[in-house]
């Protein structure tokens, strides 16, 4: 997922289809449970919670 983190984004719908695209996941409840982790994670970023790599560097 670190590749795909430009995509990623507070939206679930669109980390949804961002998870069905890269991943070969077929348990829509498991699909639905990372896109809800990545959707967490990116609004802790974005609130400045947590760092990114990157600031971290």
């Amino acid at each position: 997922m670190i590749n795909f983190y430009d995509q990623a984004s507070i939206d679930f719908e669109n980390n949804k289809r961002l998870v069905q695209e890269i991943t070969n996941v077929q348990s829509k409840s498991y699909r639905n449970k990372i896109a809800g982790y990545v959707t967490t994670l990116m609004k802790q970023i974005k609130d400045n919670k947590i760092q990114t790599l990157e600031e971290l560097e």
